[in-house]
């Protein structure tokens, strides 16, 4: 009895650090990020601006990284307009595209931020 006792308890104490140990991390999914959201980009810079406000309020990143991003958003918003207005008021699928990748590279900036920070 005392044997499986002994084995009961090495087991336990073995295997505790390993349960313990933080998930990997999975990287950034895009597509589960936005799923359920607006397909329109000044809405999702919206979407992006708020997280970037709730993340320094409860101070996982810090002001000057949450005021770089946001600035990097206004850019962003900026070259959406220019190029609505240059294309006769409307984005075409491959400028969407581009809009797109820039507000994912975005939101992945924002998550390993709030990660790992710089």
């Amino acid at each position: 009895m005392k044997t499986v006792g002994l084995a009961v308890f090495l087991v336990a104490t073995l295997t505790a650090p390993v349960l313990a140990q933080p998930a990997p991390y999975q990287g950034y999914d895009a597509e589960a990020f936005w799923r359920g959201t607006s397909v329109n980009p000044i809405e999702r810079i919206q979407i992006l601006k708020d997280r970037i406000d709730r993340a320094e309020a409860n101070g996982s990143i810090d002001p000057g990284e949450a005021h770089r991003v946001r600035d990097e958003l206004g850019h962003t918003w900026e070259w959406i307009h220019r190029m609505h207005y240059e294309d006769g008021g409307h984005l075409y699928p491959g400028q969407r595209a581009e809009v797109q990748a820039r507000l994912d590279q975005i939101s992945q900036q924002i998550r390993w931020l709030r990660r790992d920070g710089w």
